[in-house]
C-alpha cells in the first residue's frame, strides 16, 4: 500500500532536440527548495531523462497521461481507447518503449467495456454511465474509439457497432442537420466502418462550400474511402483546404482546440502522403504539446496521438547506434548507447537536480536526437497557500454531534464552499479525504448519474430542468452534480453546467482511525480548460480515540 505525504504532486516535462551536444535546465517554482524530504514517499520526487533517435518519444508522455487519467465520461474514456488501440501495434513492436503492451491491454479491455455500458437504446452513447439520452458528439468519440479497437483486433461486438452506425446516419439527416462539423466527423466514422453511402455523401456534399475546415477535412477522408470523388479532384480540393487558415479556437464540442490540426494531418497523410505540406502539418501539431506533455485536454490529446501515430508509422529514422554521455552536477559522467529507433532512460538523482538544475548531453555522431526530461515533485507553494484561477474554494469539517473535537466513530460533515467567477461547463470537484476518514456511501454505489431536477423559484413555482441548481436562503446555490463517484480515498463530483455565483456541496464521512492526518488539497477544475483550476491549502485534522 503506497503511503503518500498529502502534498499536491506536480508533473512537468521538457522536450528538446539536439545534435552533438545540449544543455538542459529547469526553473522550479517558488518554495521547491523547502521540500520536506523526510515526509515524502520516494516516488513523489522524480527526475527521469529519456533520449531517443525516434520521434515516438514525443508521444509517450501523452499516452501515459491517458493511461492514468482519473475521470471517465464518454469523451475521456474514448480519448484514451482511440489512440492506444491505434498505436497498439507500434507499442507491441517496441517503437514506444516507455509504454508496455501489458499496461496498454490492461487499459483497453475495461475501457471498451465502459464505453459499451454507456450505449443507449438509440445506438448513441450517453455522456455519463446511466444517461438515457445520447450525446451526439460523445457518440462520435465512442464510435471512433470502438472502430480503432476493432481494427487493432480487440473484441468489439459487431451488433453494437452496427447500432451506432444507424444512429449516426439518422442524426446526420435529422437532429444534426445544422451541425456541419458533426456531419463531417460522422461521415469519417461511417466510412471507416463501410457504412458511408451515397445518400449521406450527397447530404453533406451539397453544403461543402459553406462548411468550416474542421467539417470539410473528415468528409474528404470519407469521400476518399468511399470513392465518391475523382482522385485528381480530391487531391486538389484537399490541398486547398489544408492550406486554409486554421480556424478553430477551441469553441467547438469539448473545447477541442487541436482536433482540427489533428484531422488535417490524418487527411493529409492519407491523400498527400509524401507532400512537404504534410510534414509541416505534423510539425505544427507537435508544437502544440504543452509543459505536461499533452495537448490541452483528453479530447485534444486523443486525436493528436491518433494523427501523429498514423503519420510516423512506417517512416525510417537514424539507422546507426549513437553513443551518449550524460553529465549531472555532483555525479560522475555516465555513458550509454542508443540503438536505431530506440531510446535510453536514466533516473537522475532528483535531490541533486533540485539543487543544481543543469544537465549536459553529448553525442558521438552528427545526428538529430530528441530528449525528454520528466519531473515529478510536490508543489510546496500550493500546499501553503492554495491556488485560485477561475474559482474560490474553501473546505471545512463539522462534527455532527456539535463537538469541536473529532473522535473515532463520529460522523463528520464535509462542506465545500465554491465561488465560480464565470458561467462554466464540464467542471470536476476532486476532494481527497484525510486517511482517518471514510466517506459514507448511503447509496451503496461507487458511481451514479444524478437524475433530472426541478428549478425552484422564490415565488414557490417550479420548472423541470437538467441539473437545475437550488438557491438556498443561506446565500448559495446547491452544487447539484451531474455525476459523482465515491472512491476509497476521495469524492469526485462532476457538473456539466454552472453559472457564475456561490455554491456549496456537502457530504458525510466517518472517523475510523485515531491520529493526526494530512488533509490534502481539494481541487476544482474545468475538464476541457484544465489550466482553469483552484486548490485549497493543505491542512491537518486530528481524530482522537474513544475512552
Amino acid at each position: 500500500m503506497p503511503i503518500k505525504s498529502g502534498y499536491l504532486s506536480w508533473n512537468d516535462v521538457v522536450f528538446g532536440t539536439m545534435r552533438n551536444q545540449a544543455s538542459i535546465t529547469y526553473a522550479f517554482p517558488e518554495g521547491t527548495s523547502l521540500i520536506p524530504w523526510n515526509e515524502l514517499n520516494p516516488n513523489e520526487v522524480q527526475a527521469v531523462l529519456t533520449v531517443s533517435s525516434s520521434p515516438f518519444i514525443r508521444l509517450s508522455k501523452a499516452l501515459r497521461y491517458l493511461l492514468h487519467y482519473p475521470y471517465g465520461c464518454v469523451e475521456q474514456t474514448s480519448s484514451g481507447v482511440m489512440p492506444l488501440a491505434a498505436l497498439r501495434g507500434l507499442i507491441r513492436d517496441g517503437f514506444i518503449q516507455e509504454i508496455t503492451l501489458a499496461e496498454t491491454d490492461k487499459f483497453l479491455k475495461p475501457g471498451i467495456e465502459r464505453l459499451l455500458s454507456m450505449q443507449t437504446d438509440t445506438g448513441g452513447f450517453g455522456y455519463w454511465p446511466g444517461d438515457l439520452q445520447p450525446s451526439p458528439w460523445g457518440t462520435i468519440y465512442a464510435a471512433s474509439a470502438l472502430t480503432q479497437a476493432k481494427a487493432a483486433g480487440l473484441d468489439v461486438p459487431q451488433d453494437k457497432l452496427a447500432k451506432v452506425m444507424n444512429y449516426l446516419k439518422e442524426t446526420v439527416q435529422k437532429e444534426a442537420r445544422n451541425d456541419e462539423t458533426f456531419k463531417g466527423f460522422a461521415s469519417y466514422v461511417l466510412a471507416l466502418n463501410n457504412s458511408f453511402d451515397e445518400n449521406i455523401f450527397r447530404e453533406v456534399h451539397r453544403n461543402l462550400s459553406r462548411m468550416p475546415r474542421e467539417a470539410v477535412l473528415p468528409f474528404l477522408h470519407a469521400a476518399r474511402m468511399g470513392r465518391y470523388l475523382p482522385e485528381r479532384e480530391l487531391t486538389d480540393l484537399t490541398r486547398r483546404v489544408l492550406e486554409r487558415r486554421w480556424e478553430t479556437e477551441g469553441t467547438t464540442s469539448f473545447y477541442a482546440r487541436y482536433r482540427e490540426p489533428a484531422m488535417a494531418l490524418i487527411v493529409g497523410s492519407a491523400i498527400l502522403r509524401d507532400d512537404p505540406l504534410v510534414g509541416r502539418l505534423a510539425q505544427q501539431l507537435l508544437e502544440g504539446i504543452n509543459r505536461q506533455g499533452i495537448w490541452t485536454s483528453t479530447s485534444d490529446t486523443g486525436w493528436a496521438l491518433l494523427a501523429l501515430g498514423d503519420y510516423f508509422k512506417g517512416r525510417s529514422f537514424s539507422q546507426r547506434p549513437v553513443g551518449i554521455i550524460l553529465r549531472q552536477a555532483g555525479h560522475p559522467a555516465t555513458m550509454d548507447l542508443i540503438e536505431p529507433n530506440r531510446s535510453i532512460t536514466v533516473a537522475l538523482d532528483a535531490e541533486s537536480f533540485l539543487r543544481s538544475t543543469e544537465l549536459t548531453l553529448s553525442a558521438d555522431a552528427d545526428v538529430d536526437l530528441i530528449y525528454m526530461l520528466s519531473l515529478t515533485f510536490p508543489r510546496v507553494d500550493y500546499a501553503s497557500r492554495g491556488y485560485e484561477k477561475g474559482f474560490r474554494i474553501r473546505k471545512t469539517l463539522e462534527n455532527m454531534d456539535g463537538s469541536k473535537e473529532i473522535n473515532v466513530g463520529d460522523i463528520v460533515k464535509v462542506k465545500l464552499e465554491i465561488e465560480t467567477e464565470g458561467d462554466y461547463t464540464y467542471l470536476v470537484l476532486d476532494d481527497p479525504l484525510p486517511a482517518g476518514l471514510v466517506a459514507i456511501n448511503s447509496a451503496i454505489k461507487t458511481e451514479e448519474r444524478v437524475g433530472t431536477k426541478k428549478r425552484r423559484f422564490s415565488d414557490g413555482g417550479e420548472e423541470d430542468g437538467d441539473e437545475w441548481d437550488v438557491w438556498w436562503e443561506a446565500g448559495f446555490y446547491q452544487f447539484i452534480p451531474s455525476f459523482f463517484e465515491i472512491r476509497e480515498d476521495r469524492i469526485l463530483v462532476f457538473k456539466d453546467r454552472a453559472w457564475k455565483g456561490p455554491y456549496q456541496y456537502a457530504y458525510y464521512a466517518r472517523a475510523v482511525c485515531e491520529g493526526e492526518f494530512v488533509m490534502p488539497s481539494t481541487k476544482i477544475q474545468l475538464m476541457y480548460e484544465p489550466n482553469t483550476f483552484s486548490l485549497t491549502p493543505v491542512d491537518k485534522v486530528v481524530v482522537k480515540g474513544r475512552e
